[in-house]
């Protein structure tokens, strides 16, 4: 490999990753001169997650494109949806087909290489060479053509590793040194457009392959095109510059130095004195994941003192960007709903002076089951490993589990309703929840309650990411229902807002909890809103809830199950081989976000020795059910 702008310190700010620096060969120097311009292209889908990030990243290539020291040329937005979207007139794009369905087995990654094989063959491009970029890179100041002729140039990941890795390689590429696999993906790279027509198709055939050899699927995760894009290029005889300063990551890199690129893939969470606090929820904090069905509001707030200037640009980058790119307040989501501040603060939980479980077994009755859920694949995977856990445990000792509705706010039926027990009840009124889909699981319910027939006297408010770890007691005790206290939910430092909605009572009537998990009478189930919305309501009917910390329990923040009864895996866990790396991605890793356009494959690989039981309890269920589910694979 040959690497330039070399730092002290390779990897995310690790001093425990660190690298040689190896010079150019004089040669090379010798031979530079004036670069061409390369144009910018980017893969993409017609997903509002996708269209968001895409308009952010072309309002800042359009800013930095013509001034001094650029080499940028066109932009091309490779959509491959296989038919126009509503950006066409506003982003340059290109649409290609998607891979014949099935063939990606959900791993939608894959249309990568096959979309710039297609936009090669068949687009007419001017400049000789091109940027491969992705939709969450936004461009710090202009860049030059980093690469040099056959040498194209690319940023080290310091997860890729294919020394470590070197006996699964060699099942695609057999000859040749293992450092001939520089340590990259294929994104960001600037290469030639006619070196990148020959590897492009072994790129596409070389993740196929990986896709399809169950050990290397299970191994390689989420990164496996990176590693495919790696390995095509070898095959090739093809060797990368590789930049360190090519961008910055994020709360890991913290300094922006001379890179060219911020890569907004981490959630970014700081208390409000600025330290870091690793993926579990801070005070302060920005996640591109928030914004799965809509974009971010305009003015987001920015990061408190102390937070790294990495943080800090890329929050004002966002901002300047909504606030300048035309129309995007009608794509907005209401702003109490937006990236989280101060309002959202970490500490113990507060937990009941009485006995929580005081009374559980004495004339219990049984409570019925109702998850709301969407048609898309991410909430169809989800809700399928639910109501497999929900009938594993349901008839066990102990249990108070009744029936079960997938409650669907589609307002038409989905493949799912001869599998699971499903109940369709319409969506908002197109606009109502501007783009907010969360807001729509009240309205599900007020729906769900006026038109079933429910048989039993109680109701659990779950979530498609809740998996039953043992059967479930009736918690709740006649008007009082039970519920899980939230560490991020505090109305005492909310009190001015929560006045113009609940003017009237003490403010401790408002509970720190949410609408799920929670087991309530049926009687007692009045207007419904999300979150806060919820506790307000239930202080507005006088409703106040038994608070149980052991309802459940959310990995990788809690350890221990206990005596636990819910698995809530709304967060990503990331280990190396010996500790919690708190959502920075490295060995081991698992985030249900990772499979939004498809369900996770079958037998997943188990976390490391060391990891907490929740998080292997998690895997194991997962497997569990995956295994068993018919037809999973095809899926």
């Amino acid at each position: 490999m040959l690497l330039k702008n070399q730092p002290k310190r390779v990897g995310y700010n690790d001093p425990g990753r660190a690298d040689p620096v190896i010079e150019m060969p004089e040669e090379r120097k010798k031979a530079e001169g004036p670069n061409p311009r390369f144009h910018v292209a980017v893969t993409a889908t017609d997903t509002p997650y996708s269209k968001w990030q895409c308009r952010i990243m072309y309002y800042w290539y359009k800013r930095v494109k013509d001034l001094p020291g650029s080499d940028m040329g066109g932009f091309t937005r490779v959509l491959h949806s296989g038919r126009p979207d509503n950006l066409m007139g506003k982003i340059p794009s290109f649409v290609v087909d998607p891979l014949p369905h099935g063939l990606d087995q959900g791993y939608v990654v894959l249309n990568r290489p096959w979309a710039f094989v297609q936009w090669l063959e068949k687009a007419t491009i001017e400049e000789e060479y091109v940027l491969m970029a992705e939709p969450d890179h936004i461009f710090l100041r202009p860049l030059p053509n980093l690469a040099h002729g056959k040498f194209p140039a690319a940023y080290p990941f310091f997860y890729i590793r294919p020394a470590e890795n070197e006996k699964l390689i060699r099942k695609f590429y057999p000859k040749g040194s293992i450092s001939n696999v520089d340590p990259i993906g294929n994104s960001p790279v600037i290469i030639t457009k006619s070196l990148l027509k020959e590897i492009a198709p072994t790129w596409l055939n070389v993740s196929l392959q990986i896709k399809y050899n169950p050990e290397a699927d299970r191994t390689f995760g989420w990164v496996q095109e990176m590693y495919a894009y790696a390995i095509a290029s070898a095959l090739h005889g093809v060797k990368h510059i590789l930049h360190k300063n090519f961008m910055v990551q994020p709360p890991w890199d913290i300094n922006l130095g001379k890179s060219y690129i911020i890569h907004f893939t981490y959630g970014c969470d700081y208390t409000m004195k600025g330290i870091l606090t690793y993926g579990k929820i801070g005070e302060w904090g920005f996640d591109k994941r928030l914004y799965i069905n809509s974009p971010p509001p305009k003015n987001l707030t920015l990061p408190p003192p102390g937070v790294p200037e990495t943080v800090v640009r890329l929050v004002k980058m966002v901002n300047e960007a909504t606030a300048n790119i035309p129309g995007w307040e009608t794509l907005s989501q209401p702003k109490v709903l937006s990236s989280y501040g101060p309002d959202r603060r970490v500490e113990p939980v507060i937990n009941m002076a009485m006995d929580p479980d005081q009374g559980v077994g004495l004339n219990r009755l049984k409570f019925h089951v109702a998850v709301t859920a969407t048609d898309s694949l991410y909430s169809k995977w989800q809700c399928r490993i639910m109501y497999y856990w929900y009938k594993r445990v349901k008839d066990l000792p102990g249990s108070d589990m009744g029936g079960f509705t997938r409650v669907l706010h589609l307002g038409h039926s989905d493949t799912l309703m001869e599998e699971i027990p499903s109940f369709v009840v319409d969506p908002l009124p197109e606009g109502v929840d501007q783009g907010y889909i969360v807001l729509n699981r009240p309205w599900a319910f007020v729906q769900w309650l006026e038109k079933a027939k429910i048989e039993e006297e109680y109701i659990l408010m779950g979530e498609p990411d809740h998996l039953f770890v043992k059967p479930l007691p009736n918690l709740a005790q006649g008007k009082n229902p039970a519920a899980y206290p939230f560490i991020y939910f505090k109305p005492e430092e909310n009190e001015n807002i929560i006045r113009k909605f609940y003017p009237i009572g003490s403010i401790l009537n408002v509970d720190p909890i949410g609408s799920s998990p929670v087991i309530i009478a049926k009687t007692n189930n009045g207007t419904f809103y999300d979150l806060y919305a919820y506790a307000i309501a239930s202080a507005l009917h006088g409703v106040k809830h038994n608070i149980h910390v052991n309802f459940m329990v959310q990995p990788p923040r809690d350890w221990n199950i206990g005596s636990s009864y819910i698995i809530h895996y709304t967060y990503g866990c990331d280990y190396n081989k010996k500790e919690l790396t708190y959502g920075k991605i490295t060995d081991w890793h698992f985030d249900k976000r990772s499979f939004q356009d498809g369900p996770p494959p079958k037998d997943l690989t188990l976390p490391p020795p060391g990891a907490p039981e929740t998080v292997v309890r998690l895997m194991s269920m997962v497997n569990e059910a995956t295994a068993k589910i018919p037809g999973w694979e095809n899926l």
